[in-house]
């Protein structure tokens, strides 16, 4: 956790809501980029805007600073 950062117990905040963490993984897979050889190109990107959505879930607010989510970064296909 970054200094400055609300702490969140996130497993007790998703265990009785499963369906946000698939949001979260919605997040991740909408945003990942991937080169030609199929590695990650944006690995922690992709995380801290699954854990912005989590926190903003969770709290109500973004994390300081964070843009604010777009609506194709958390469609389910």
């Amino acid at each position: 956790m970054a200094r400055g950062e609300p702490w969140i117990d996130y497993c007790a905040d998703l265990k009785h809501s499963p369906s946000q963490m698939e949001a979260c993984s919605a997040i991740v897979g909408n945003v990942l980029e991937f080169d030609d050889a199929g590695e990650p190109l944006n690995e922690k990107h992709a995380e801290r805007r699954a854990v912005a959505w989590l926190c903003q879930y969770c709290t109500g607010d973004l994390l300081p600073g964070e843009p604010a989510l777009e609506p194709w970064e958390c469609e389910l296909h």
